[in-house]
């Protein structure tokens, strides 16, 4: 559709201008409005026998210029290409003002620069202290059982033909099966070893000391990983497994070993098989007193992983609460509270012995006589 000489007359003198001869009010018409419009502005006359468009203002807004009616009939909106155009040019460039966005966002933090880099360095050094310890328990653990491995592997062809006569009996049943259990739980000390050591290297993998501290934000978003995955770290025991689980494994290994030992023993010399039971039966009850000890006082020094849990075990059903080994840390800590008295005096007592500065141990000799204790 077209638009006549008569219509563009009749928008001539319709159209205000102001002082200048330019139109008061020129709005970009939008493409999507376009239809409806070109519909209600747009209204048909009739002009001998032949349909002419004539095209009125909008009702509740200013007349329409002639460029605002020919870009509405021809159903062309520059005026919006250049809005769209400019949106798109914006979206694509960055101001320089504008922040750099890290891969993850760093979001807002009160926590000042200080303290993140301090949380940093201690977080990074406890870490690193601990990896170390686990691994190297971990290794330790992984060597003996492959060393024990090694040895049951070389007794069991000497039994498991017991188990192939028709009716094999109950001493050959309980003597493979105490070596062929050991077997198992040793290899299982390995496998657990091996796992427990990636788990502990996955968490080292992204390490603090590796970050930008000069960045405020890469420095905040290495803070929170590491604070996340630590978390992790506690929530899944991956401690508690990598310190408590091998040696556990290992004890029940040396149960399974010993019982088919003892029992093979028995079947081929009974006098010497009793002396390997009294020789056992001693250990035991050495290492079963030294386990139990420190679940009734904390000052014993006999921590070993059984120790803990047994521990653990015991401080939970006094409280009611669910065993954790961080009771064996709260009820230490309340025994040094009851004795810090004495433990000062002990403190400067061993100064005074022990500190290889003259100076320092005359020192803790003058505070020794000030408390009127002796040097012991």
């Amino acid at each position: 559709m077209s638009v006549t000489p008569k219509v563009m007359h009749t928008l001539a003198e319709e159209r205000p201008e102001d002082t200048h001869g330019s139109p008061q009010h020129e709005a970009p018409i939008l493409a999507a409005p376009l239809e409806e419009e070109t519909s209600s502005n747009i209204e048909s006359e009739s002009e001998a026998g032949r349909t002419v468009p004539r095209v009125t203002a909008p009702v509740d807004g200013p007349p329409m210029s002639r460029t605002s009616s020919e870009e509405a009939l021809n159903l062309v909106p520059p005026e919006s290409e250049k809005i769209t155009k400019s949106m798109d040019e914006s979206s694509k460039t960055t101001s320089p003002d504008a922040p750099t966005l890290l891969p993850h966002n760093s979001g807002a933090t009160k926590i000042p620069t200080a303290l993140l880099k301090e949380y940093a360095r201690n977080a990074s050094e406890s870490d690193q202290r601990e990896h170390n310890f686990y691994v190297q328990q971990l290794d330790s653990q992984l060597i003996f059982a492959g060393i024990f491995s090694a040895v049951v592997v070389q007794l069991i062809p000497q039994t498991y033909p017991m188990l192939q006569v028709p009716s094999p009996n109950a001493s050959a049943i309980a003597i493979n099966a105490g070596f062929f259990g050991s077997l198992v739980l040793s290899l299982c000390t390995a496998i657990m070893s091996l796992q427990c050591r990636t788990w502990l290297d996955g968490y080292q993998a992204y390490r603090l000391g590796s970050c930008d501290r000069d960045s405020k934000d890469a420095l905040l978003e290495a803070c929170r990983i590491r604070q996340y995955r630590y978390r992790g770290l506690v929530k899944y025991k991956i401690l508690d497994a990598a310190g408590g689980a091998g040696p556990m494994l290992i004890y029940a290994s040396f149960v399974f070993f010993f019982i088919g030992l003892v029992v093979f023993l028995l079947t081929l010399h009974v006098p010497i098989a009793i002396a390997i039971i009294v020789l056992l039966g001693t250990f035991l009850v050495g290492h079963v007193l030294t386990s139990i000890i420190p679940s009734f006082t904390t000052e014993a020094p006999y921590k070993t992983p059984l120790s803990q849990s047994l521990g653990a075990l015991y401080r939970g059903a006094r409280k009611g609460q669910m065993p954790s080994r961080q009771l064996n840390e709260l009820a230490e800590a309340a025994d040094v509270r009851k004795q810090q008295s004495t433990l000062d005096r002990e403190i400067l007592s061993w100064l005074a012995v022990h500190a290889k500065s003259t100076a320092i141990q005359e020192s803790a000799k003058e505070y020794l006589v000030l408390e009127r204790e002796p040097v012991v």
